[in-house]
């Protein structure tokens, strides 16, 4: 059969685009953060209640079969367009969404979308962030040479022994500080599974969880209200994965994370400063490892950040990849920009490994 190209842009998530999106989510190897639900709340309380924002989705069909879906947000800087991956700031690896069997039948695919862009004056530079080794972009645009970003993502992969799994020194502290709060009472561990409780433990985290990014000179995105309300609206429903540990009926540690199939995303601890000489983020991240693995998980996944304790913690680590992609003539004239913002980056990023931050 001749292919017969075509494009269709979306400016909003519907219901024609859900089918289209999760038809190609089923065929491909995305992460959570790519899930049409994830998204499309994103969009609702992130994108659609800022009026400086707005996205496009761009399709692509081969004889009216959707063969590709391109999510961008558009930036503009200048006067020129810049699109983004979609996500930001809550998604931690960022992608396309690909039918792979197009790929290896036809070459040139990502011209006609670049052509497609540049014609509709859509984009001038197109920002490829937290990309993995797996992505679907770096399939799809296999001519072009990505570069490495500072921070990398870590990894606790199944072995056949799972007392290996885990720091042994790790282990042993934790159970130590274990043991000195069994003596001040009860202490469990607890994954919350009803709305009640859920809302509870939320906010516990936003209270918690902003008085630590402001002690550690943190960006708080949690002044932020649309924020808030996308990370409350995503958790309280059955998106998210909501753990804690009490003691005596009192939470002391939280994590907001995501369980998909046999993966763990490891993504929003906090605790109680009250009890911080007794490692309450340590204690719950132990159990947290331990009940997936005992429960057949099979990847836990720390997701981006070069923190000690995920490389301490960790047996696999990958590497993220990123480009700055120009579009058009005077998009060129924006990548040394871009470039400067990124080796700023790097600069504080060695600013951050100086610091002492306790988990």
């Amino acid at each position: 059969m001749t292919s017969n190209f075509r494009f269709r842009v979306w400016n909003e998530f519907s219901n024609d685009l859900k089918k289209e999106w999760n038809y190609l989510f089923s065929l491909s190897q995305n992460s959570f953060f790519q899930d049409y639900n994830w998204q499309s709340l994103w969009f609702d309380e992130i994108i659609k209640k800022n009026k400086k924002k707005s996205i496009i989705i761009v399709g692509l069909y081969d004889n009216e079969k959707i063969i590709a879906i391109f999510p961008f947000e558009i930036k503009k800087f200048f006067n020129l367009n810049i699109l983004c991956l979609t996500g930001f700031p809550f998604a931690d690896y960022l992608d396309c969404l690909i039918d792979e069997n197009f790929l290896y039948l036809n070459s040139g695919l990502e011209n006609k979308l670049f052509e497609f862009l540049k014609i509709q004056k859509i984009a001038d530079i197109i920002q490829f962030n937290n990309l993995t080794i797996k992505s679907n972009f770096l399939k799809f645009l296999k001519d072009i040479k990505f570069e490495k970003s500072s921070f990398r993502a870590f990894q606790i992969i199944k072995k056949q022994n799972q007392i290996e799994l885990i720091n042994k020194k790790f282990v042993l502290d934790t159970k130590r500080q274990i043991k000195r709060l069994n003596s001040l009472g009860n202490l469990s561990f607890k994954i919350s599974n009803n709305e009640i409780e859920k809302k509870r433990i939320i906010e516990f985290f936003f209270s918690h969880k902003e008085k630590q990014l402001i002690k550690t000179n943190n960006w708080n995105y949690l002044k932020n209200k649309n924020y808030r309300n996308f990370l409350y609206k995503l958790f309280l429903k059955n998106y998210g994965h909501v753990s804690y540990i009490e003691l005596n009926k009192e939470i002391i540690a939280v994590h907001l994370g995501f369980l998909e199939n046999n993966k763990f995303l490891y993504i929003f601890p906090t605790y109680s400063e009250k009890f911080l000489n007794y490692s309450p983020g340590n204690i719950l991240l132990f159990n947290l490892i331990n009940f997936f693995f005992n429960n057949g998980g099979e990847l836990f996944d720390f997701t981006i950040g070069n923190e000690f304790y995920k490389k301490k913690l960790s047996n696999n680590m990958i590497n993220i990849y990123y480009k700055n992609l120009p579009i058009t003539f005077y998009g060129k004239f924006l990548i040394p920009f871009l470039s400067l913002k990124d080796n700023l980056k790097k600069i504080r990023l060695i600013n951050y490994l100086f610091r002492k931050i306790r988990y």
